[in-house]
């Protein structure tokens, strides 16, 4: 499986610039954990994410959008005794259709949606007690997987500089 980020880099860096655009992108990630072994009152935890990609036309308004970036995940669970968060965090390697929404001038609105491939780089335990200090530790023995596949979306605003 570790030849799957140098092919999409690769894919990347082999998109001919005539016509492409590079994009660079920022902005928040609010994760969860979900599904049959998630307690039920798990919470989100809020991180930054950010990350650049090649801009690919298909058609008017329509792009391929491929890129890579780093992006901050986990949860969170508020109990009596005090906060347990969950902090992973991840290389993310997206494949995007892109559809913007034409503007005469200016900034353009944009949509984005598709698959999105994570790599784990680091995962800690944080503990908030009530009453005390915080307690961090290393996910090592934790059941946390070392990849992940999602589906991602957003909304964007692109703007020439320069």
């Amino acid at each position: 499986m570790r030849t799957l980020p140098l092919l999409a880099i690769a894919a990347l860096v082999a998109v001919p610039l005539q016509g492409q655009s590079l994009a660079v992108r920022g902005g928040m990630n609010w994760g969860t954990w979900g599904g049959d072994d998630a307690p039920t009152d798990v919470g989100y935890r809020m991180g930054f994410a950010f990350g650049a990609a090649a801009v690919v036309p298909l058609a008017d308004n329509v792009a391929l959008d491929i890129g890579a970036g780093y992006t901050q995940k986990g949860m969170q669970v508020d109990e009596i005794l005090g906060t347990l968060r969950t902090k992973i965090d991840y290389i993310d390697l997206p494949i995007f259709l892109r559809v913007e929404m034409p503007a005469e001038e200016g900034p353009v609105f944009y949509l984005v949606g598709g698959p999105t491939v994570s790599f784990k780089v680091s995962c800690g335990l944080e503990f908030e007690p009530a009453t005390g200090a915080v307690v961090t530790e290393d996910c090592v023995d934790a059941d946390v997987k070392s990849w992940d596949v999602g589906a991602t979306g957003g909304l964007g605003l692109d703007m020439e500089v320069g």
